[in-house]
């Protein structure tokens, strides 16, 4: 009879069974910290810039709707123009986060009337006789900016300005959406219409990434120059127009649209910039010229 022994422990530590363990282990650990390492280093820069995108087009819709609602309350003003009116315009400062991978928010700032936009107009009437608007000076139409800070995705800026939404990437600056300054050629007619609209209250400056509550309240609409009715002794011939802007590129853009789409030929508008400003003109050759100009105090405050 045979007698059988049992092995001790540590011979099994030994044993070729427990080396292919311990290998397999570590294998499987680099497969995992090789899978999170392409995860965090090509997959989540991508998904981030995508959820930064979406962001940015939430900030857009915000903005949109902070301009609808100016201009209601401009509107509202045409009616009783010294009317105080109160609306609210949230604003999603933040976002872009990803669950469980990256949960930090991209974050944004707000800029309340420290970029300069201006307005003035030269009006000549009678041939002779001129009008500044205003008297001196120019009218300060101010400025409301959100200034996005995103990780992976091009930052950018909206900024509404004296009615318009424009938005600025690099060196470049397009209008989203049109201010209240129009043009209309008919029934020999070349007529002007201005709404500056003015933003009042004190500067300041709000960095966040979460929700951010604007309140808008209407204060008066006043009368530049019009003349509807009177046209036998104010016979208007010429405008000229100044927008002071960080944005010329922008208003430039928009007032040869405004001139190419009522098909107005070249004797009859002149338009200029340079950096800081856009100069448009209107000398109508063969149309008798029709200008409106009005502006609408909105006073802005962050809550």
């Amino acid at each position: 009879m045979k007698l059988k022994f049992i092995k001790p422990f540590s011979s099994f530590l030994k044993s070729d069974s427990g080396v292919s363990v311990a290998v397999a282990a570590a294998l499987l650990l680099g497969i995992v910290v090789l899978f999170i390492t392409n995860i965090q280093v090509y997959h989540v820069p991508q998904w981030k810039e995508d959820a930064e995108y979406s962001h940015m087009s939430e900030v857009y819709e915000d903005m949109s709707r902070l301009k609808c609602n100016i201009d209601l309350l401009s509107l509202g003003m045409v009616v009783s123009p010294n009317s105080e009116v109160v609306l609210n315009s949230p604003l999603r400062m933040g976002g872009g986060n990803l669950p469980v991978v990256n949960r930090m928010k991209s974050g944004g700032t707000l800029v309340f009337n420290k970029d300069k936009c201006n307005l003035s107009a030269f009006i000549t009437y009678n041939n002779s006789t001129s009008k500044n608007i205003p008297s001196t000076g120019s009218l300060e139409c101010g400025a409301l900016s959100y200034r996005a800070d995103n990780s992976q995705y091009l930052d950018q800026i909206y900024c509404y300005e004296n009615g318009a939404l424009i938005v600025s990437q690099g060196n470049q600056s397009f209008m989203k959406l049109s201010p209240g300054i129009t043009l209309e050629k008919g029934g020999g007619f070349l007529n002007l219409s201005v709404n500056a609209v003015c933003l009042a209250g004190s500067n300041w400056v709000l960095s966040s990434n979460s929700v951010e509550d604007l309140r808008l309240v209407s204060l008066s609409r006043e009368h530049q120059y019009d003349v509807t009715g009177l046209e036998s002794f104010y016979n208007t011939t010429s405008v000229s127009l100044t927008i002071f802007t960080d944005y010329p590129e922008a208003w430039e853009t928009y007032f040869e649209t405004q001139a190419k789409n009522e098909n107005l030929w070249a004797a009859d508008y002149e338009l200029s910039s340079n950096t800081s400003a856009v100069f448009f003109r209107l000398t109508p050759v063969s149309d008798d010229l029709n200008v409106k100009v009005y502006n609408s105090l909105i006073v802005v405050e962050a809550l």
